[in-house]
């Protein structure tokens, strides 16, 4: 397998997942291989998953240019990646957090390595796991560009 994956510390709180694949973060060493985007993801949505406001905060220190409506909604461009990141902006959900990018005519090749990069196992774009019984899913999303989404349902 490409990617060999390992839990990093920032995800200790995973391990008391009740159901699902249980997804990890690729280590330090694996992200650097990472598409910028997926590693973007992993870094804000992924580490501080369900969390808005550390999500927002973790973009504004990695160099996106936020504006924030709530405390828990906030939408930014990172330029020097062209990058944005999306909490909770646009909606139903009860949680969202999306980093989105043009489209790339390696995109498809990126789903793949998305879910693995998670160790998650998906045949499509799009998966739901469990963390203490709490239901969320990924997504990579092609329409208008690269996207990736975890959302939790209302």
């Amino acid at each position: 397998m490409y990617f060999k994956l390992a839990l990093v510390g920032c995800v200790i709180a995973l391990a008391g997942c009740q159901s699902g694949p249980k997804p990890t973060l690729a280590s330090e060493e694996m992200s650097a291989n990472l598409p910028q985007p997926i590693r973007t993801f992993q870094q804000l949505c992924m580490t501080n998953l369900d969390q808005p406001a550390a999500i927002i905060a973790a973009g504004q220190e990695a160099g996106f240019d936020m504006d924030v409506f709530a405390e828990d909604k906030a939408m930014g461009r990172r330029k020097s990646t062209d990058e944005t990141l999306q909490v909770n902006v646009f909606t139903r959900n009860a949680f969202e957090c999306a980093i989105t990018t043009g489209g790339r005519e390696e995109g498809a090749e990126w789903t793949a390595i998305f879910f693995e990069s998670l160790g998650i196992e998906s045949s499509g774009t799009s998966a739901t796991f469990a963390i203490k019984k709490v239901e969320y899913t990924l997504l990579h999303d092609r329409n208008g560009g690269e996207n990736f989404v975890v959302y939790r349902r209302r």
